[in-house]
């Protein structure tokens, strides 16, 4: 069966190599440079675990820039482009999703399309009336940035969003048992589920997941202020079962691509109906990060340190991917303050944004730095702990 995946970010590249694994798999994106260096058997920086898969599966897999070359024959299109948060108009911009299913359906009008990008709730629906013929199905992905092959192949649930059509249903239970073929979890849960109840589980899912997160960072930033041990704290808070001793470790603040952006669309979604912990949950993040900085720039003074290294502009372990993240604001909000600071960053030539030096040696980074930044813990910085701030508990 040939399967063509449109958009080749962590979830679409996570997806097409593991289908690889027994389909043929064509991958599509209009990044010229990454297409040649999946061609080329190059590294993705997405995860290494992608690329082992990809380069055992490489007679099964192609990647081009080619819509038409990608799509025709295939019998499954799937979806995986940006649907970015436009702050002028207060919710996702889906014109690049629009644009990939009419032009599927125009080069391959017999193809199933599945949707995994995030979009608002209603959309897929809108979609199907546009194209009443043909199968669209809405798969929400719940994968980590920092284990997107891992959480591939084990999934927390597979929601596939259809409509009431039997082609359509027979189509969903087709691709379910694609990917089971392929080694995903078959004891994983499936819920066949209607287009907008799909939408609103990834929606919810993300905006519940950062109201955690900013639930755990307020308690954190209290602990800071009133002498308490955090760590016990959260300790004493989470081994109630109802809450659970995980998803709970402070940080900058949440960030990443997906829970700002997705909180902000359900909040637009809910229209009339008040979203009140969505709004407190997004304020909150807000004052996470001013925190954050003050009391860097407070550490800075105490002792007359001076200059201060930022160690990986990543918010998780294992991820090479910083766009929106909670640290860049935090940077901003320091450089703002005068801060001199230094980012080791060795995935980057160049910094994406000015009032910072890049220092790509190890060594000189550490001997640069007067106090370093992390948002997380890592084993090459534990000889150097007494210089390093950080959040986090574990």
């Amino acid at each position: 069966m040939k399967i063509s995946v449109i958009g080749l970010g962590y979830v679409g590249l996570s997806t097409a190599s593991l289908l690889s694994r027994k389909h043929m798999v064509t991958g599509v994106d209009i990044n010229v440079d990454k297409v040649n260096n999946l061609n080329n058997g190059k590294p993705s920086l997405i995860d290494f675990k992608i690329d082992e898969c990809l380069k055992e599966n490489r007679n099964r897999f192609i990647a081009t820039t080619s819509i038409e070359e990608g799509v025709k024959g295939s019998t499954f299109v799937i979806i995986s482009v940006p649907t970015d948060y436009d702050e002028r108009t207060g919710q996702f911009n889906t014109s690049i999703v629009m644009d990939a299913v009419k032009n599927v359906a125009s080069i391959e009008p017999n193809a199933t399309i599945v949707i995994k990008s995030t979009v608002p709730v209603g959309f897929t629906e809108r979609i199907k009336k546009l194209y009443p013929n043909t199968s669209i199905i809405f798969a929400p992905e719940f994968l980590r940035e920092s284990s997107p092959f891992a959480d591939s192949l084990n999934p927390s649930r597979i929601v596939l969003g259809v409509s009431k059509d039997v082609e359509t249903k027979k189509a969903a239970e087709l691709f379910k048992d694609s990917l089971f073929e392929c080694g995903v979890n078959s004891s994983s849960e499936v819920l066949m589920v209607s287009y907008k109840d799909a939408e609103a589980i990834k929606l919810f899912s993300n905006a519940y997941l950062a109201m955690r997160i900013a639930y755990f960072n307020q308690l954190d930033s209290f602990s800071s202020v009133a002498g308490l041990n955090a760590k016990d704290v959260i300790k004493g808070v989470s081994l109630d079962p109802r809450i659970g001793n995980y998803y709970n470790n402070p940080s900058f603040g949440f960030g990443g691509y997906c829970l700002p952006k997705d909180t902000k669309e359900l909040i637009f979604d809910f229209g009339e109906l008040r979203p009140i912990l969505l709004d407190a949950t997004l304020e909150a993040n807000e004052e996470r990060k001013s925190f954050i900085a003050k009391d860097i720039i407070a550490k800075l003074k105490e002792n007359n340190k001076k200059t201060l290294g930022v160690y990986l502009l990543s918010m998780e372990k294992g991820s090479y991917n910083f766009r929106q993240s909670s640290l860049l604001d935090v940077i901003n909000i320091l450089i703002k303050e005068g801060v001199d600071a230094i980012i080791y960053e060795p995935s980057l030539d160049v910094l994406p944004f000015a009032g910072a030096t890049l220092v790509n040696n190890f060594d000189n980074f550490i001997n640069s730095s007067d106090l370093i930044i992390s948002n997380r813990r890592h084993d090459e910085l534990l000889p150097y702990i007494n210089k390093v701030y950080t959040r986090d508990i574990k």
